[in-house]
């Protein structure tokens, strides 16, 4: 494998191993979309990359290794593709699957119905190419699909479900074509920093391509690794290139 070396103090996929190499145990956690699956137009068609699942369920099932999965999907669509040996956070945090049990956020009254009243909102909001995903404990709006001519009534929407929420213990969350409203204080920083108590011992590597990674990239106890172009500005200290690259580099490991 070449060496990619970018600019700064990025390091290539080879120090990044060689660095790996010297701890006993490694805890690998990985985003869903753009990391193991590549991004599709329709959320609901998105899949694992070939080899992938077989991947992360081997790791799962080594004593030295650990693996999860930290998404912005919920646990009932994850686990159609993972074993109970990969560890499985959705929704950014609201819900946690470990040891066969999984915990879901609980919200309030208040913030229910103000997410009804968004999912209404965004629904009745004629903007052609949009997709509302209603999940347990928050609502996603992609506009992926979206002409570019319409963009500005994207963030008109955007800005009536910030006013809506700013009384309520809600947030709104940016990703790559999507935002996603939920419960304050939610998040997959909090989440990581729960399974790394519960892996204690082993070393933990992130893998993701989003915003909402980015502020696991900054934990100090974390090794980060931006999936994607090189030249994005991220907290993350090395760069691999695609969900494909991402299974060829863990596969390494088994």
């Amino acid at each position: 494998m070449a060496c990619q070396k970018s600019s700064g103090n990025r390091k290539g996929l080879i120090s990044l191993f060689e660095r790996l190499r010297k701890f006993r145990k490694i805890f690998f956690l990985l985003d869903f979309d753009g990391t193991i699956s590549t991004i599709v137009k329709n959320p609901e068609n998105a899949k694992p990359i070939p080899g992938a699942v077989e991947t992360l369920n081997a790791i799962g099932r080594k004593r030295n290794l650990a693996a999860a999965v930290v998404s912005g999907r919920e646990i009932s669509f994850l686990r159609k593709f993972f074993g109970n040996s990969v560890i499985l956070v959705g929704i950014h945090g609201g819900e946690i699957s470990a040891g066969g049990k999984t915990k879901t956020f609980r919200i309030g009254k208040n913030e229910k119905k103000i997410l009804g009243e968004i999912l209404k909102l965004a629904e009745v909001s004629g903007i052609s190419g949009i997709y509302v995903e209603r999940k347990k404990i928050s609502i996603a709006v992609h506009y992926r699909n979206v002409k570019k001519t319409d963009v500005f009534a994207v963030s008109k929407l955007r800005r009536k479900i910030l006013r809506k929420i700013q009384n309520a213990k809600l947030e709104m969350k940016r990703g790559k074509k999507v935002f996603e409203i939920m419960p304050a204080g939610v998040g997959k920083l909090k989440a990581v920093k729960l399974l790394v108590k519960m892996k204690k011992g082993f070393k933990p590597v992130f893998m993701g391509d989003d915003e909402t990674d980015e502020e696991v990239f900054a934990m100090k106890s974390v090794i980060g690794v931006k999936v994607g172009r090189r030249n994005s500005q991220t907290a993350a200290k090395f760069f691999i290139s695609s969900p494909d690259e991402v299974n060829r580099f863990l596969r390494r490991f088994l």
